[in-house]
């Protein structure tokens, strides 16, 4: 009744894209834009290893999403154009934080556990920065000079990095994963690490 004479299920490709990682393959279907695109996304999905995945995307956040000096998530930018940070860089850095612990536990990686560290020191900041326990940042960055709402200077000691207001029950979420997975990472019961008290300090300000 439809006109629908016959439908083909081709289930070859993913032999064919681990055999051929180089090739796209379009079948019974006009090359165009559209059709090209649908290959690339078939071949994206079956020409690399779980484990290939893993390590290209670790790769890729650590050269172009992750500053290197506040450890906060970077947004996406066109080509040649530098990035600013996520305006939900407290959320998603703390995910991408927890990543690294699931990361480092599953595989011992030095590097994962030192990129765990380093984003857990500026979720941390989050708290820190605004000299106010009643407000936290959604997102910091180094200081740029003369900020303009909705960024501030930071207080005190951090006065050398700004951060943006709006800190809400979206964002905590990214503190409450950072703080969760930092207190399996660095609070154990023999450890003196610093990054454990500020865990303990800042967790317990949470309900401010």
């Amino acid at each position: 009744n439809a006109a629908i004479h016959g439908f083909i299920i081709d289930k070859t490709d993913f032999d064919f894209y681990r055999q051929n990682p180089n090739v796209l393959r379009v079948v019974n279907k006009p090359v165009d834009a559209i059709s090209t695109q649908e290959a690339l996304s078939r071949a994206n999905a079956f020409r690399k290893t779980l484990a290939e995945k893993a390590a290209g995307f670790d790769a890729q956040i650590d050269t172009d999403f992750i500053d290197p000096t506040t450890g906060m998530l970077l947004d996406a930018a066109p080509d040649g154009q530098p990035k600013q940070v996520h305006i939900s860089a407290a959320l998603w850095t703390g995910v991408y934080m927890a990543s690294q612990v699931y990361r480092f536990e599953a595989t011992g990686d030095a590097k994962a556990k030192a990129n765990a560290l380093k984003t857990l020191d500026g979720i941390l900041k989050l708290q820190e920065v605004t000299g106010d326990w009643k407000q936290f940042a959604r997102a910091i960055r180094v200081a740029q000079g003369n900020p303009q709402p909705p960024w501030h200077a930071g207080a005190g000691a951090l006065s050398g990095l700004e951060w943006l207001e709006g800190g809400n029950n979206d964002m905590m979420k990214g503190l409450y994963l950072a703080y969760l997975f930092g207190n399996r990472l660095v609070c154990t019961t023999t450890s003196n690490d610093p990054l454990c008290a500020r865990i303990r300090t800042n967790a317990k300000h949470l309900s401010d």
